[in-house]
């Protein structure tokens, strides 16, 4: 979690406007908060920015502060009252708005499907499949990588011929770490007949307060291995497939599953994994009949304090929908970077469309 960095209240408004108008903006710190903020570093603001830290300048008078004669009588005296009529330094700082690094989270997010299906590796990214769990697209679905592409045309070929192989329909994954991608060679993928759109994906940080009150009528535990009874929060919620994708999971031993109870019923699950340092939230699911508990929310706290006391350097989800959101936003994560990614899936009617079309094109020509 990073650590907070304030200001009054007032201020909120034009420190943003600021931001959105030149990109960065300057504070002023006196007495407590001298040396509190170190450049480089990333804090936390009160809306939910994360601020870097840029320059730190440090001044004995008031009248070498930078800006000088843009200040109201009332803003001078305020910073003498608190460093040169008390013989200590103020400090003029500048700062920016912060671009968090997320590569080791979209590596995370490209490859967690290891942890509960098949794959095979190509040259171009990974095949990953499960002819046993058709219906689950996370475990049936081939990434790739742009800077590892040579052919492209080879490339979707490749994997048309593996997934028809293998009786399954040919998905497309790209990487997230390629934003973008897939609009430049949205042509390219309907020549060899794959439909494709842009899914938005807002990657949210653990970062603030978890502000979460759990039900304490719930009982969560941290479970270590499948039962049985978990099946039935599946078949609740309707989404039967990821009952094999939770059971595989769980021989990673880096995946981190917890359950809801409700009078010693499982009503709902969460599961994450981690690789020690950088942990997915991978699913929070709840029984439809039981939606209205809180379990959802308790869930996510119980892993967001797990996450605490385990030493993750970073936490992260990109949440599905508006509700998923506002319990993310509670527990302390924030929107740190909004991802578009690509999707592509095979669709025979296009291909059948486009060889007419050759047919009719070649005629033609012969005429």
């Amino acid at each position: 979690m990073l650590e907070k960095i304030t200001f009054p209240e007032h201020e909120y408004e034009s420190v943003q406007n600021w931001l959105n108008k030149q990109g960065y903006c300057y504070t002023t710190r006196v007495f407590k908060e001298v040396g509190k903020y170190k450049v480089g570093e990333s804090y936390l603001a009160p809306w939910g920015d994360v601020l870097r830290i840029d320059d730190v300048q440090i001044f004995r008078k008031v009248s070498d502060r930078p800006f000088y004669d843009e200040m109201s009588d009332a803003e001078k005296a305020e910073i003498r009252k608190y460093s040169e009529d008390m013989g200590l330094p103020y400090e003029f700082i500048r700062f920016s708005r912060s671009k968090m690094n997320l590569q080791d989270c979209f590596m995370l997010e490209d490859l967690f499907p290891r942890s509960f299906t098949n794959y095979e590796e190509r040259p171009y990214g990974i095949l990953f499949y499960n002819t046993q769990n058709k219906d689950s697209y996370d475990s049936n679905h081939a990434v790739i990588f742009r800077d590892k592409i040579r052919n492209l045309s080879d490339t979707l070929k490749d994997i048309l011929a593996f997934y028809q192989e293998k009786g399954l329909t040919p998905m497309i994954y790209q990487s997230a770490r390629d934003n973008g991608y897939f609009t430049e060679i949205k042509d390219d993928l309907a020549k060899e007949g794959f439909d494709s759109w842009i899914e938005e994906q807002k990657f949210m940080v653990l970062m603030a307060e978890n502000r979460i009150a759990p039900n304490e009528s719930l009982v969560v535990r941290n479970v270590q291995s499948w039962d049985p009874s978990f099946e039935q929060v599946f078949i609740e919620a309707e989404e039967p497939w990821e009952t094999e994708v939770l059971r595989k999971s769980l021989d990673d031993p880096n995946t981190v599953l917890w359950v809801a109870y409700l009078e010693d019923k499982p009503i709902g699950v969460l599961y994450c994994l981690t690789d020690g340092k950088v942990c997915r939230g991978n699913y929070v699911l709840v029984s439809k009949q039981h939606r209205n508990v809180g379990a959802g929310k308790t869930l996510t706290y119980h892993y967001v304090e797990w996450c605490k006391v385990s030493g993750i350097r970073k936490a992260f989800h990109w949440p599905d929908g508006e509700r998923p959101e506002k319990i993310y936003l509670e527990a302390g994560f924030r929107h740190v970077e909004t991802v578009y990614a690509g999707r592509a899936v095979y669709n025979p009617q296009r291909m059948t469309h486009i060889q007419e079309r050759i047919v009719i094109r070649e005629e033609y020509h012969v005429r």
